[in-house]
């Protein structure tokens, strides 16, 4: 594991296993409520996907809406603070506001 994590580092991982892996991607999305299981954040040094968002069982709250929890985990040697935060007010309107859409 060390010689593959080394390889990887330098950029020298063939193209078979890098496609087939999950972790090499613009965004990882778990959905755990399926399996009825609240979100946990992922850390994985693994990779090079920036963005693991873990999504939650859907619960009522006292008004009987439906809400659900997101966590989201970002790695800091691709993302940003700032970048994180815009994205997620964006995101936030348009779950909120679908008719803009």
């Amino acid at each position: 594991m060390w010689l593959v994590h080394r390889a990887d580092a330098l950029g020298l991982l063939p193209a078979g296993m890098i496609h087939s892996d999950p972790l090499y991607a613009s965004a990882f999305v778990a959905n755990l409520g399926s399996v009825d299981s609240t979100p946990a954040t992922t850390i994985c040094g693994h990779g090079n996907c920036p963005v693991f968002c873990v999504i939650g069982r859907i619960t009522p709250d006292a008004s009987g809406r439906r809400r659900v929890t997101l966590k989201y985990t970002y790695d800091e040697r691709i993302e940003d603070g700032l970048y994180c935060a815009r994205t997620l007010e964006r995101l936030r309107e348009r779950l909120e506001h679908p008719e803009k859409l």
